[in-house]
């Protein structure tokens, strides 16, 4: 399938088991995917998920809670948002504090080259990454004042490139050999 619309997960479930999904003619600066108001998505068997937009989980009519869950496959996001901040790639966490993002990673790869991943933009955002491996342009453990970011990295491998990790909100960082970190700042 080619998608050059927006995918909207709201107070449902959304399974890709096994297809390819790609949404790659959009162009960048488009969210290409939501996730909120209770809503949840997996990707597994093999899966791949292309975006040419950005992706936002916790965003639905500003409230709720919006949950990807990564099992097996890949999911590459490649737009950046152009808004504020405008190096948004993938943000958990996005609008009003009563709304929040997770992504359960078990396995399978995530690749946001081309911009950030926020762990809390207005609200509270959290990564569970036991699995897998993933590569991101930059880390940022939030983005506003009232934002918060959290990192548990138990598994999997986290490549962090050229932007590197950086922190606006509060920020923990939760290692399975260190403990909790204060994220950087």
């Amino acid at each position: 399938n080619t998608n050059t619309g927006q995918t909207l997960v709201s107070g449902g479930s959304l399974i890709y088991d096994g297809v390819t999904w790609n949404s790659s003619l959009t162009t960048a600066a488009s969210r290409n995917f939501n996730i909120g108001s209770g809503g949840s998505a997996e990707i597994k068997n093999n899966a791949q998920i292309t975006l040419g937009g950005w992706m936002g989980l916790g965003y639905v009519n500003n409230t709720g809670a919006g949950v990807l869950t990564l099992t097996s496959g890949s999911l590459t996001v490649n737009g950046i948002s152009g808004g504020n901040p405008s190096d948004r790639g993938l943000v958990l966490g996005e609008y009003s504090l009563s709304s929040t993002g997770t992504l359960n990673m078990n396995g399978g790869s995530l690749t946001v080259a081309n911009a950030a991943v926020y762990l809390g933009q207005n609200s509270s955002g959290t990564w569970n990454m036991g699995a897998g491996s993933a590569s991101v342009k930059k880390l940022a453990f939030g983005a506003n004042s009232g934002s918060s970011g959290t990192l548990n990295l138990t598994g999997g491998t986290l490549t962090v490139g050229t932007g590197g990790i950086t922190k606006s909100g509060a920020g923990l960082l939760n290692r399975r050999d260190r403990g909790l970190i204060p994220a950087a700042t």
